[in-house]
């Protein structure tokens, strides 16, 4: 399993309204009235009204729990998600829906997650003649955890519809089959459950298939939308914070200094004089990103070192093995041997 980060502070707003306004609309099928939903919460209805507008995580962890309370129902994961739309998640969703084919889309997706959750990651590479898209938790989600996954996969689900074709999908989850799923399974694709990890599938040569919606040009805008919103996106982060998170989910398409800069609203030399002030420099992290999605691909998937280095943004694997041996002391062949050996056969899964 993936590493937890440190607990954030869950009384920031960072959770957009499209998520407790879709809660809301299912919340409505139950006969539960906005204003009884929110008693005790802390979300001000005018709030919702807000397109643009944030609510913090505790407080929409508050308002599930007081959904499921007053619904009785345990099953609000699966109905939200089965109400949700790429269009529930902005310009996220729609630069998905816009994108040329699924190997676009899922590169966006990993990208451009933290605009709609900073709590979840998400990776994909291809095993076994399949594509297995990873999801993991960068902090512990608590008892959100089994409806913040259920709405996500269930969602995700309902999404492949856009694909021009008929592939089979497979959903794993890492818990005990619920009993409310069987209430959905004609509905749903093929869930496996207690599985050592969350994870989508389907066939390898999904990727290259064209997206019903696909449209070049209204994916270059909703794509500029996305890095504008990430570079303006909780400006309480440090500059160095703010860089990562531009940098990450990539796949060897990194900016240089200019670039990022232009993204993050600033000029060259206020990034590097900001980023010296925090100790940092733009070459260093861009290295660590490079050299941690390095570390992930060599103990997650299968892929040629040749193969990862080109995902890492090097041309010539020689300079890959050079930067990888500087980074972590050892050559990137000797890394994968010694963790797998140290891993063991028993935690062998993919690193999120």
């Amino acid at each position: 399993m993936s590493d937890m980060k440190e607990l954030p502070d869950l009384t920031r707003a960072v959770v957009p309204v499209a998520y407790p306004r879709l809660l809301l609309e299912v919340l409505a099928d139950y006969g539960i009235e906005m204003r009884q939903a929110l008693a005790g919460t802390g979300i001000l209805p005018v709030v919702l009204e807000d397109v643009d507008a944030r609510i913090s995580p505790f407080q929409f962890a508050q308002l599930v729990m007081r959904g499921e309370q007053l619904s009785g129902s345990p099953a609000l994961g699966y109905e939200m998600g089965w109400r949700m739309n790429l269009t529930s998640h902005g310009d996220l969703g729609q630069a998905l829906m816009a994108s040329s084919n699924l190997e676009q889309a899922l590169t966006l997706a990993e990208r451009f997650l933290p605009l709609r959750s900073m709590a979840l990651s998400m990776s994909h590479h291809v095993e076994h003649g399949r594509l297995q898209v990873l999801f993991g938790e960068r902090f512990d989600l608590g008892p959100l955890r089994r409806f913040s996954f259920e709405s996500l996969l269930v969602g995700l689900s309902r999404a492949g519809r856009l694909l021009d074709g008929n592939f089979d999908l497979q959903v794993d989850c890492d818990w005990a089959e619920p009993a409310y799923h069987v209430h959905w399974r004609e509905r749903l694709p093929f869930f496996r459950f207690n599985q050592a990890r969350l994870c989508v599938s389907l066939p390898a040569h999904a990727l290259s298939f064209p997206l019903l919606m696909a449209d070049s040009v209204a994916a270059r805008t909703a794509i500029l939308r996305c890095e504008r919103e990430m570079s303006v996106f909780d400006t309480q982060h440090s500059t160095a914070e703010r860089v990562r998170l531009l940098l990450q989910g990539r796949r060897g398409d990194y900016p240089d200094l200019e670039t990022a800069a232009q993204r993050l609203l600033l000029s060259a030399r206020t990034l590097k004089r900001r980023l010296q002030e925090e100790g940092e420099s733009y070459q260093a992290l861009l290295d660590a990103v490079r050299m941690q999605e390095a570390k992930r691909l060599l103990l997650s998937t299968g892929l040629r070192l040749e193969e990862i280095a080109a995902l890492v943004g090097y041309a010539n694997p020689a300079n890959f093995s050079r930067a990888f041996r500087k980074w972590s002391g050892q050559p990137p062949s000797v890394y994968r041997q010694q963790q797998a050996a140290e891993r063991g056969p028993q935690d062998a899964e993919p690193a999120l």
